[in-house]
């Protein structure tokens, strides 16, 4: 044999066993490309049931996850470790505010919010005008169970103030009890109450805001390529509203109502 042969079939085998290796990193690194994200309990916007993530902010990022393509493990979390998380980068990606000082410098965020929140107080006429959540004392309230309304539930559910406190699940539940007169005020929120009050049509149906929220899409500075992982989210949101099938972060075209600890 020779040398020259040799020479020749070492360089393939050499080449051979380069690609093997080339092709070999890259599917290591787009497998490892799974980003983590995570969720407080906070529902109607976020919870876990059987074991699935569902809500109206959970379902957007679902939705804008899958128009993106970009792959995810998703984890409940207790909130204050939750906004830790965020901060550590143990949360890497995800649909978050800009009022938590905590993780703030260590995020970049989108630069318009993806969804616009509103707490706002619910009465029918002949109850009396409520200026401030202040002015929730002795009355019957209806509230969605487990949320915390930025810090506001504590207020209305203080047993110093009076209050009889209804829990419910969904809105169209409060415009129910609303109607019925059971409860005299209903603490919404915007994404999720808006519609049960136009289908409900209660008349003399009255509200005023007590909180104003807005999430942006968020990644942490420690992902290789967060800007442009975050161009990505923004670009699959845009589209998804531009085609009709997100307002406001409402989903109102899609079926999927749940992720399961990541993407389809």
């Amino acid at each position: 044999m020779s040398l020259a042969f040799t020479s020749r079939r070492n360089a393939r085998i050499a080449a051979v066993c380069a690609g093997v290796l080339i092709s070999f990193c890259l599917s290591r690194a787009v497998a490892e490309e799974r980003y983590r994200t995570g969720y407080p309990h906070l529902p109607p916007l976020n919870y876990y049931e059987d074991g699935e993530v569902k809500g109206i902010v959970a379902g957007l990022f679902v939705d804008v996850m899958t128009e993106a393509g970009i792959d995810y493990e998703a984890r409940q979390y207790p909130t204050k470790r939750f906004y830790h998380n965020i901060a550590s980068g143990n949360i890497q990606i995800g649909l978050f505010s800009r009022a938590v000082p905590v993780y703030r410098d260590k995020v970049i965020f989108a630069r318009q919010p993806a969804v616009q929140v509103q707490g706002r107080i619910y009465w029918r006429n002949g109850k009396a005008a409520i200026g401030t959540i202040r002015d929730l004392k002795n009355k019957r309230v209806a509230v969605f169970l487990g949320l915390a309304y930025g810090g506001y539930d504590d207020y209305v559910t203080n047993p110093e103030h009076g209050n009889q406190v209804i829990t419910v699940k969904t809105a169209d539940q409060a415009m129910h009890l609303l109607a019925s007169g059971r409860v005299d005020y209903f603490l919404g929120l915007t994404v999720v109450t808006d519609r049960p009050v136009q289908r409900h049509a209660i008349e003399s149906l009255d509200s005023v805001q007590f909180f104003q929220a807005e999430l942006f899409f968020t990644v942490h500075k420690s992902v290789p390529g967060a800007e442009r992982l975050l161009q990505r989210m923004v670009a699959a949101h845009q589209r998804l509203v531009e085609r009709g099938e997100v307002d406001r972060g409402i989903r109102s075209k899609r079926s999927r109502s749940a992720v399961a600890g990541g993407s389809s």
